[in-house]
């Protein structure tokens, strides 16, 4: 006899909405939960064993995920577009979305998607931040630019990108307005703070044991 409970989990910002079902349908309980870390682990601990938790892939699933994972007999994370695409043309709320999951997992239709252990998940956050970081030291490189050819100032983009390089051209164009000339400053701060920090993000990557 299949005593497992599967439990949906419908993640919000500030609420979880939690379904429970036992392998024939029964409902068990549905109900919402806040989604802190205190009050889930508290739900958590409660729930009869063994129970499965089927959750989507969101901004939010690695925090339930690592917090639910000492209670939960398994947990499974479900490919958020192939779970639109089961339940397509069904009425959708917090709590039928979490309906949903739960029959999912109980009638074995999780369409899983992996879900990277914590400490590898930390690591790719720290390089997605690098490349943000870099990304916007791009765009106030462009809006340097943008500066520079409003005023009809010949450049190269190479000075742009070096601190030397842009702080002696500002320097050297005595001809634009004060405020052309303070913005030009500002954004090369910018430009200066967002690479000296991906600098940083990157040399303590390279120290890390696991790379």
């Amino acid at each position: 006899m299949n005593t497992m409970q599967y439990i949906g989990l419908d993640l919000h910002k500030k609420i979880i909405w939690a379904c429970a079902k036992r392998a024939d349908g029964t409902l068990v309980e549905c109900r919402k939960i806040p989604a802190r870390h205190d009050e889930l682990t508290r739900w958590a601990q409660r729930q009869p064993k063994p129970w499965m938790g089927i959750m989507e892939a969101t901004l939010f699933t690695g925090w339930v995920y690592d917090t639910l994972q000492p209670h939960a007999s398994q947990l499974k994370v479900v490919h958020p577009a192939m779970a639109k695409a089961i339940s397509a043309g069904k009425h959708s709320n917090d709590r039928v979305d979490s309906e949903q999951l739960a029959d999912m997992g109980r009638c074995n239709w999780v369409p899983e998607c992996y879900m990277m252990p914590a400490a590898e998940r930390h690591l790719r956050r720290i390089l997605r931040y690098r490349t943000k970081l870099l990304s916007e030291s791009v765009r106030f490189q462009n809006i340097m630019a943008g500066l520079l050819l409003s005023e009809g100032v010949e450049y190269r983009a190479a000075q742009l990108s070096s601190q030397r390089g842009a702080s002696s051209l500002i320097d050297s164009l005595h001809e634009l307005p004060e405020s052309a000339r303070q913005l030009l400053r500002l954004s090369r701060s910018f430009v200066t703070l967002f690479n000296r920090t991906q600098r940083q993000l990157l040399q303590e990557l390279r120290q890390h044991p696991r790379l």
